[in-house]
């Protein structure tokens, strides 16, 4: 008789969990999620153009292009966080291409589509971004280092390693984010 107790308690706790949602909240809440993911791919573009743009300012404005590797360095920098923001580019308007008008089973295909997409941007092409840059930054450090001040020059190079670590911690986090979701719509089915 005890096992028949337990098991009616665990019924109506799944009751309890899921009371009150209708279909309309939980297509309201779906959509609710995708407009916040697709402001992140916008935020993430606005943060790496305008880190393009600053180091691109700092190569002309102080006429860096005579220090080749210098030069060579900061447009590495420049060049692989463009690349990066056109591929987060492309991912906010592939999200968008995505209807949500579709069935369940359609628009969790769709998803998981797009969410195994982003896996493989986590894995294979964000690491080599995050190589090239960090390889950018160590091959200016060494043409910067007779224009500035011994102190300058390691707060440089130990703010510019303590950027690259927090922001490796970042990426990861976001990218753990991205593949529980894929996990979940995995279950969906």
């Amino acid at each position: 008789m005890k096992e028949f107790e337990d098991l009616q308690n665990l019924w109506n706790k799944q009751a309890d969990t899921g009371a009150g949602l209708s279909s309309e909240e939980i297509i309201k809440k779906a959509e609710i999620t995708i407009k916040k993911v697709r402001q992140k791919h916008l935020w993430a573009i606005a943060v790496l153009c305008t880190t393009s743009a600053i180091l691109i300012a700092y190569f002309f404005w102080f006429s860096v292009y005579r220090l080749q590797l210098f030069a060579l360095g900061l447009g590495m920098m420049a060049g692989v966080l463009l690349l990066r923001s056109a591929v987060e580019w492309w991912s906010h308007v592939r999200m968008g291409k995505i209807n949500s008008n579709l069935t369940l089973l359609d628009y969790t295909e769709k998803m998981q589509s797009f969410y195994t997409w982003r896996k493989k941007i986590h894995f294979i092409f964000t690491p080599i971004i995050y190589v090239l840059y960090f390889s950018g930054f160590v091959i200016a450090l060494p043409e910067l280092e007779p224009y500035v001040s011994k102190g300058m020059y390691w707060y440089i190079i130990i703010s510019g390693t303590l950027f690259c670590v927090v922001f490796a911690f970042y990426i990861f986090r976001e990218a753990k984010k991205e593949i529980k979701t894929l996990e979940f719509l995995k279950g969906v089915k």
